[in-house]
């Protein structure tokens, strides 16, 4: 094909990306700077206390990502009263918050273990899976926030226009 012909610009961009977002050569990654590595496959210098902080901060967070969104679960359990609609739409955003909390051990052993990128499938999974559930996230915040804009602008006519079909339809786009 020419050199400047649709194709061979579009696989140029794919491939450009795919290098951007998966190391196939292990190159150096930008977490390796922070901890203290100077080559991903050199063994021979240890992690900065800076870099294993961060690291230990990713998983304290995970924990706490997990176990609030956790007791957000356990109270639509155990609470009848708490399954109205409205507040559905709280328990969606749990939904996309655990899962990133669930996908957050990946992530750290990808940065702790640079050859793991070397696996595109994984490498792929991991982006797609992050993007879809912070997407997921963001969206559900809206959701509740075009619900309670409604809820306040149309006081009288929420109860009437806030259906189950309606609910529906916003988890569907939302996910």
């Amino acid at each position: 094909p020419p050199p400047f012909s649709p194709r061979t610009r579009h696989t140029r961009l794919v491939s450009d990306w795919s290098s951007d977002v998966c190391s196939s050569d292990l190159t150096l990654q930008p977490f390796d700077l922070m901890l203290n590595r100077t080559n991903s496959t050199d063994s021979s210098h240890g992690y900065s206390f800076i870099g294993l902080a961060g690291v230990a901060f990713e998983t304290v967070f995970m924990f706490l990502i997990c176990f609030g969104n956790g007791l957000v679960f356990a109270a639509f359990i155990r609470n009848e009263s708490l399954r109205t609609l409205t507040n559905y739409y709280i328990l969606q955003l749990a939904i996309a918050d655990f899962g990133v909390g669930l996908l957050m051990p990946m992530h750290i052993a990808m940065y702790l273990f640079p050859q793991m990128l070397k696996n595109i499938d994984l490498c792929m999974f991991r982006y797609t899976s992050m993007l879809w559930l912070l997407g997921a996230s963001i969206m559900s915040l809206v959701a509740m926030t075009w619900d309670r804009f409604s809820a306040v602008t149309q006081p009288l006519r929420y109860q009437e226009k806030l259906t189950t079909k309606q609910y529906f339809i916003s988890v569907f786009v939302v996910w």
